[in-house]
């Protein structure tokens, strides 16, 4: 099981760049698919590596290839010409950047969000006939793993948000002084 999640999160980061590519094509129906594809992955990369006999080579890296899934996607909507490279960049260096810095997984979910959301948003808006895969999987994926979300996935994102705010306010503190 260990080797099986190992090999759905190698997959994964391979899908992060194959979105880069597609979305850059501005195959925005293929897009749809990948994206899928990776939330697909990586759910069951997770239910491979709980049930495994030993701790997988990979799974300190889930995080990292997640956040390239959702860096690929803002990087192939501007590749693609449909958001500006300023904003696109700017958002991966900030929020990615800013997590990797300071390791608030909250700006690596912000980060993912923002692009997923734009993505499905714009296959919505382009008529895409495929547009509910990604939203479909993504629910999918939330109601079978429904505790985690709940216990660990909402309740993590809240408190890396609270605890951006409690440096931002400290900061801001320390040069009042």
């Amino acid at each position: 099981m260990a080797a099986l999640a190992d090999l759905l999160t190698g997959l994964r980061a391979l899908l992060a760049l194959l979105l880069v590519a597609v979305l850059g094509a501005q195959r925005l129906d293929l897009a749809a698919a990948v994206l899928s594809a990776a939330w697909i992955t990586d759910f069951f990369d997770g239910k491979s590596a709980r049930r495994a006999d030993h701790p997988t080579h990979l799974g300190k890296w889930d995080i990292y290839v997640d956040t390239l899934v959702g860096a690929a996607v803002l990087v192939g909507l501007a590749y693609g010409g449909y958001v500006s490279w300023l904003t696109s960049l700017s958002l991966v260096v900030v929020l990615g950047g800013g997590w990797i810095l300071i390791g608030n997984d909250a700006l690596s979910s912000a980060l993912q969000a923002i692009g997923y959301a734009w993505l499905m948003w714009l296959l919505y808006r382009q008529g895409v006939s495929d547009w509910w895969l990604p939203p479909l999987t993504a629910v999918s994926a939330a109601v079978l793993n429904w505790r985690k979300v709940v216990t660990y996935s909402v309740p993590g994102f809240l408190q890396g948000v609270a605890d951006l705010f409690r440096s931002a306010a400290a900061a801001l503190r320390h040069r009042e002084a």
